[in-house]
């Protein structure tokens, strides 16, 4: 074994003496190490000046001087930049590893975190591109991350976050570009800022009911090809979808107040989003370039809708707004082309108000229909009745086998069938046609 005393620094001045206690800094056996505590004997492996490669592993004792010391700690920096390293073993007593402790270790492949682990810095995986698998703990206790831990790791295929993860740090895995698999815990409750920004592979995530918080990018950039977020969930930070090129379809939380600013910008294939009843205001560039949105439904408590929520939507065509007051609106909520090319349909008798209103008042196509869920039959003798409620089309009185056809605004069949509740239908008007009558209805 040997031991190499690295840094002794003394201080004296001339008219005072003064005490400075000693950081020893020590090699044994390739690996350096820093006294953390005398009395405790604990010691942080430490950066060593000619670098560690291969296969390392880290003892759970370190000799020094003839003295026992436990080796609780990865220091910063330890082995940052160490591209070499391919593998490293811990130690089963380590509590803590350092802020950027193995940054762009590159060839490093696995790592398994100990179970007595408390802390990990900011930073601490970051850039580890060979990465492929990571073991995290499922300790009682839980563990204290710091922001973007895992950052970089494009090789990261999979991971599995244990149940004590109660919050998902900034970062966590911002730019890993292989992610195709997440499993996230029931007892999660915030995703923050770009936990998964740009994590293209991934396709799709579930997320659990328990979730409360998305943050600002959270998943900004991702594969995602649809996303059901939770009806827990009362805060969609600002640009959480966007750039989502795949995503075609959101199910936003029934509760939420606020759909926030960017949140689905620059979503080139979504064609179909449902704006909960609870939704009070809309933020800006919301919907900013989703060129595949054919329609859009504003709920009736909407009373303010930003600005461009709705510019380079080139293929909207029907814009249906359920407030009976106009929300209010800028003159760049909509492009122009919307005024001329878009119907506006607005509930019953508040055709006036719309024409009147600022913004509004430039649509040319403007149209008025009852989104009160009510059936408008017009053949009031026949037994037959139609309701809307709750998202479903339900036809009573009908003949038993009788053919019930349900057609969109556009006159296409969207279902066909023998069946009395017809569901899975987005909000808007239909027809529906049963026993050689028609009614309207409002979902």
């Amino acid at each position: 074994m040997k031991v190499k005393n690295l840094l002794v620094f003394l201080m004296s001045a001339a008219l005072s003496s003064v005490s400075v206690d000693v950081l020893a800094s020590v090699e044994v056996d390739g690996i350096c190490y820093n006294i953390l505590s005398e009395v405790g004997k604990t010691v942080e492996v430490t950066e060593n000046p000619a670098g560690y490669s291969g296969d390392i592993v880290i003892p759970n004792q370190a000799i020094i001087e003839g003295e026992s010391y436990m080796v609780t700690a990865i220091g910063d920096y330890a082995f940052e930049g160490c591209r070499k390293l391919t593998s490293i073993g811990l130690p089963a007593k380590l509590s803590d590893i350092g802020e950027y402790a193995f940054a762009d270790c590159t060839a490093l492949a696995y790592m398994e975190i100990p179970e007595n682990v408390q802390f990990i810095g900011m930073r601490a995986f970051s850039g580890c591109t060979g990465l492929t698998s990571v073991k995290i703990p499922d300790s009682a206790a839980g563990v204290n991350m710091g922001i973007f831990v895992f950052e970089d790791c494009t090789g990261l295929t999979s991971i599995e976050l244990p149940n004590w993860v109660y919050a998902l740090p900034n970062g966590t895995f911002s730019g890993c570009t292989g992610l195709a698999s997440v499993s996230l815990p029931d007892g999660l409750h915030i995703i923050d800022d770009h936990a998964f920004s740009d994590c293209t592979a991934l396709m799709s995530i579930e997320l659990p009911a328990s979730l409360t918080e998305i943050g600002m990018a959270a998943f900004q950039g991702c594969g995602l090809a649809s996303v059901e977020i939770p009806d827990n969930v009362t805060l969609i930070e600002e640009g959480a979808f966007q750039e989502c090129g795949n995503l075609v379809s959101a199910v936003l939380p029934s509760g939420l107040e606020t759909l926030g600013n960017f949140i689905f910008s620059k979503c080139g294939r979504l064609s179909s989003i449902e704006i909960p009843k609870s939704v009070t205001s809309i933020g800006i560039y919301t919907f900013f370039s989703c060129g595949s949105l054919t329609s859009i439904d504003i709920p009736e408590n909407v009373t303010s809708i930003g600005d461009n929520v709705f510019t380079a939507c080139n293929s909207l065509t029907e814009i249906r707004s359920k407030n009976p007051t106009p929300p209010e609106a800028s003159r760049n909520t909509f492009d122009d082309y919307h005024y001329t090319d878009c119907a506006l349909i607005v509930p019953e008798g508040s055709l006036d108000k719309y024409s009147t209103a600022a913004v509004w008042c430039n649509f040319v196509n403007m149209d008025e229909a009852d989104f009160g869920g009510i059936v408008d039959v017009l053949d009031s003798e026949n037994a037959v009745k139609v309701v809307a409620d709750n998202g479903r089309i339900m036809v009573y009185g009908a003949v038993e086998n009788q053919v019930v056809e349900v057609y969109n605004t556009a006159g296409q069949v969207v279902y066909r069938g023998f069946g009395s509740i017809v569901e899975g239908l987005s909000e808007g008007i239909y027809i529906v046609a049963v026993g050689g009558r028609s009614y309207k209805v409002a979902l």
